[in-house]
């Protein structure tokens, strides 16, 4: 009989053992993604010990359980193992002194080191559960992971936490990839908009509710939009849903939310050696802002609008499929999709690293679960700020500016309790711009729309997300180059701009500005 925890040093034949005690076949469990990918990601984490805790009972699993599992003839068993990971050496004679006495280097040994854990069902071939590991480190100031949340781990009376967002494979059954990737980005929703978290089986039940599944309910072959759109009311959450036509609009419009840490679902139609396989559904966890240099938009309305989340080159993705925090890169060139029925289409995509390239991801589609009271979308802000943005590039190029170079824009969505936590913090604002701030009355969902230029902040724009589009959002002004500022107060009360803006969103926003001088003019231009 096998020990209940049982210490082994990492290795990938260490790794496979653990996951592969319960499968049907090991030579078919082995080609299975997930496992070549996990021992690389722990490679990578610096995974030095794994620590098993067999006869573990996993919440989610133990719902999927009694929902189906346990009415099949030959029914699994319903208590799973608990792998746990640490970055030391941690040996079996440790654990042992533990059990014995209080220890309370061991303590301190096993929380300083903590990697996170994974669950491995008792299944036959989809056996990874529940899984919560630490995320790559940040290299450098490029990688960022903002969705990530606390889990509070018990290991032997031993308090463990770990800063991630859980993951776990669609077993084809109760789950498919799309409530896989509800599932992960619940796990941030329910914490950030205090709902309670369902499981797999409950997520695939809530979405057949009103919108019936075209086949039955369990075995689960997959959502669509409307049953995605239905599980996220279900929570109590309002479904923001917009298609990216491109890889620039994807990125600008999934950095929006996460940057703020509200989670992303990422839907596309999957195509493998170009040729269109079908639907897939991911939970987006971070990204990269791998290009150093700012990016001009290549859309045509938008007229070399630069925005930091252009300068994004991967993202991570908790791809069922794969394993947690998968890389998919963005490919600037278009190919040539088969669309199926003779129909080719030329179109960007994103690669997955995993395939070498041979899986891509087209006609892009986003889920954000959020606060019903967060009614203004990114679109509406770029829009807003973009023609602004022109403006103020005629103001650069013919005045006597300090912007050297084009402004760079970076929007997202926040709260207003963040933006002063942010601003307690900071040591560049006068003592005036400070308190005013700080004492600002705003909404409790703002959209924050800064802008840099050759690095140095000029100024940030802060709007309104709850209120209406047909009134003015803007709500306050942070100053940093007061230099700037001027002489954008001084063009906009000198030069003509109604025929220019005044059928445009920009109206109001200038209208605003006139009216609330942030900054008083001392002479004219």
């Amino acid at each position: 009989m096998a020990e209940l925890i049982e210490v082994r040093p990492f290795s990938f034949e260490n790794l496979k053992e653990f996951l592969f005690e319960n499968v049907r076949s090991k030579v078919q469990a082995e080609q299975k993604n997930h496992v070549a990918y996990l021992n690389d990601y722990l490679t990578k984490i610096s995974a030095k010990t794994i620590l098993a805790e067999r006869e573990y009972v996993d919440r989610d699993f133990l719902e999927d359980f009694s929902a189906y599992y346990v009415r099949c003839f030959n029914e699994p068993r319903r208590l799973c193992v608990r792998l746990h990971f640490f970055s030391v050496e941690v040996v079996q004679a440790d654990i042992d002194a533990f059990l014995k006495a209080l220890a309370p280097d061991k303590v301190k040994l096993l929380q300083g080191n903590y990697l996170g854990f994974l669950v491995v069902k008792p299944l036959p071939f989809t056996l990874v559960g529940r899984t919560c590991l630490h995320t790559y480190d940040d290299a450098n100031g490029r990688r960022f992971f903002p969705v990530c949340r606390e889990y509070e781990v018990n290991l032997l009376g031993v308090p463990l936490k770990i800063n991630s967002l859980a993951y776990q494979e669609q077993d084809h059954v109760v789950a498919a990839c799309a409530t896989s990737a509800l599932w992960s980005v619940f796990q941030k929703t329910g914490k950030k908009f205090q709902h309670a978290i369902p499981s797999p089986v409950e997520i695939t039940k809530s979405a057949s509710l009103t919108v019936p599944l075209e086949s039955r309910t369990f075995p689960n072959k997959g959502l669509n939009t409307q049953q995605i759109a239905q599980a996220i009311r279900t929570v109590g959450l309002e479904p923001y849903v917009t298609a990216c036509k491109s890889n620039e609009e994807l990125v600008a419009t999934a950095y929006a939310y996460l940057k703020g840490a509200f989670p992303v679902l990422y839907g596309f139609l999957q195509a493998d050696n170009l040729v269109v396989k079908g639907g897939h559904a991911v939970a987006v966890t971070g990204y990269s802002l791998g290009i150093s240099k700012p990016v001009s938009s290549k859309q045509p309305k938008l007229n070399g609008f630069c925005l930091k989340a252009f300068r994004i080159d991967k993202i991570y993705v908790h791809d069922d499929q794969i394993g947690p925090n998968a890389r998919m890169v963005l490919d600037p060139a278009f190919a040539n999709f088969d669309m199926g029925g003779g129909k080719f289409e030329q179109k960007e995509s994103l690669t997955s690293s995993v395939y070498s390239g041979a899986i891509r991801a087209i006609d892009h589609i986003l889920f954000f679960p959020l606060y019903h009271k967060i009614r203004i979308p990114f679109s509406f802000i770029q829009d807003l700020i973009s023609p602004l943005d022109r403006l103020l590039e005629l103001i650069r190029t013919t005045m006597n500016t300090s912007w050297a170079e084009r402004l760079e824009w970076d929007i997202y969505l926040t709260t207003a309790n963040d933006l002063k936590q942010e601003i307690m913090k900071s040591t560049i604002l006068a003592e005036k711009d400070r308190r005013d701030i700080l004492l600002a009355r705003l909404p409790r969902y703002i959209w924050r729309a800064s802008a840099t230029s050759a690095g140095k902040n000029a100024f940030e724009f802060i709007f309104d997300a709850t209120g209406i589009e047909q009134d003015s959002l803007l709500v306050h002004l942070i100053v940093e180059d007061k230099t700037g500022v001027e002489l954008l107060v001084r063009a906009l009360n000198s030069m003509p701009l109604a025929p220019y803006f005044s059928a445009s969103e920009i109206w109001p926003l200038i209208e605003w500005l006139k009216a609330n001088n942030p900054i008083p003019v001392t002479s004219t231009p």
